[in-house]
C-alpha cells in the first residue's frame, strides 16, 4: 500500500485477527491498492481479501486507524 499515491481512509485489526480497511478514489487506484492488500507485508500472510464496492463517503480528508473491534 506504500507504494500507491491513494490514501486509505480507515483501517484496523479485528478480534478475529483479520485487518479491515476502507479506501476510496479513482477504480484503477483502487485496484492497485487491493492488489497490494492481497499481497500482504513482507514476511506476514493474507489467507483472503473481499472487497465491497460502496458510495463513498463525504468528509473524509485524512488517514485514521481505527481502534480494534
Amino acid at each position: 500500500v506504500q507504494t500507491c499515491a491513494l490514501p486509505i481512509w480507515w483501517v484496523t485489526n479485528r478480534a478475529d485477527g483479520g485487518v479491515e480497511a476502507y479506501v476510496e478514489g479513482e477504480s484503477d487506484a483502487v485496484v492497485r491498492v487491493e492488489r497490494s492488500l492481497r499481497m500482504g507485508p513482507p514476511g506476514g500472510r493474507v489467507d483472503d481479501v473481499h472487497a465491497i464496492d460502496e458510495a463513498p463517503v463525504s468528509g473524509l480528508t485524512t488517514f485514521r486507524i481505527v481502534e480494534t473491534y
